[in-house]
């Protein structure tokens, strides 16, 4: 009896203990403590840190550990990009994981538009940036919104400094 015992106890710490606390569908985009639930179509990059969908769509994800968004994010602002010259479709503060943020939508040269937030507190700042053509506008924002408007972020993730390079360190 004590054996059936300890094998439930076993067998339930296994299925109900597990270290995902990250709803199905979401990825962890490797190197960081971002979870995404990746648009339609998009799938891990082997040459960014982030998403690709093709060769003009991808998802590029900066995650600024120590850092500090604060004082990353204060001239990250419609009228500094304005400044600059950049034209800025659509500019909001709101919250990402019940993190501040700020998001914003601007015209890119050649065609192309770029979906930006930026998130964090005072021990950390993320960036994701998303790029696409201007023609597959209507498509491809309301899905890349969607997800980035859910992206999930876990300060207690321990980040394998070596999960997102482009080489293998070997113990020889």
């Amino acid at each position: 009896m004590k054996i059936k015992i300890i094998l439930f106890l076993f067998l339930t710490a296994c299925v109900f203990g597990s270290n995902q606390s990250i709803e199905d569908g979401y990825i962890n985009i490797k190197g960081t403590r971002l979870f995404i639930l990746p648009p339609k179509g998009f799938k891990e990059s082997k040459t960014i840190i982030g998403l690709e969908k093709d060769e003009n769509t991808m998802i590029q994800v900066m995650d600024l550990i120590g850092g500090n968004y604060e004082s990353n994010a204060l001239t990250y602002t419609k009228s500094k990009f304005e400044e600059k010259g950049i034209t800025v479709l659509n500019f909001e503060e709101l919250k990402i994981d019940g993190y501040k943020a700020k998001m914003a939508h601007i015209k890119g040269q050649d065609g192309y538009e770029s979906l930006q937030v930026v998130f964090g507190d005072n021990t950390f700042s993320a960036m994701v940036m998303c790029l696409f053509l201007t023609q597959d506008r209507n498509e491809i924002l309301p899905e890349i919104k969607a997800s980035l408007l859910k992206i999930k972020y876990d300060t207690n993730l321990k980040v394998d400094p070596f999960a997102s390079s482009a080489f293998k360190v070997e113990k020889n």
